[in-house]
């Protein structure tokens, strides 16, 4: 959680356009892999000693966690991210645009 909270300053102060030693979106991939690891093998630990029933809640909820940060690796994966180009800058022709135009010429056409 540390190295989560590490990451969140990182890039909310925009640190990481600063500081290019380091590859940001691997070690990002990398810190919710060492976590996915860390909190699977606790909880099955946990799960395993057969303890009271707030053993197994937390078992549970540490699989959830891994679950979660799973999901997050796989978001972050820098492979699996595409780069965007520019939108284009000329004529907006989207549906608002045809429907708009549409109107206007009915309407024109109908006061005239």
């Amino acid at each position: 959680m540390i190295f989560a909270a590490v990451f969140f300053v990182v890039y909310m102060c925009d640190l990481h356009t600063k500081i290019q030693i380091i590859n940001w979106p691997w070690s990002d991939f990398f810190r919710t892999l060492v976590a996915v690891i860390l909190y699977l093998i606790t909880s099955i630990v946990v799960l395993v000693e057969r303890g009271n029933n707030s053993k197994i809640a937390a078992g549970v909820l540490g699989l959830c966690a891994a679950g979660l940060f799973g999901y997050d690796a796989y978001i972050t994966f820098p492979l699996r991210q595409q780069r965007h180009t520019a939108a284009p800058t000329g004529k907006c022709v989207g549906v608002l645009g045809v429907l708009l135009r549409g109107l206007r010429r009915r309407w024109v056409s109908q006061g005239a």
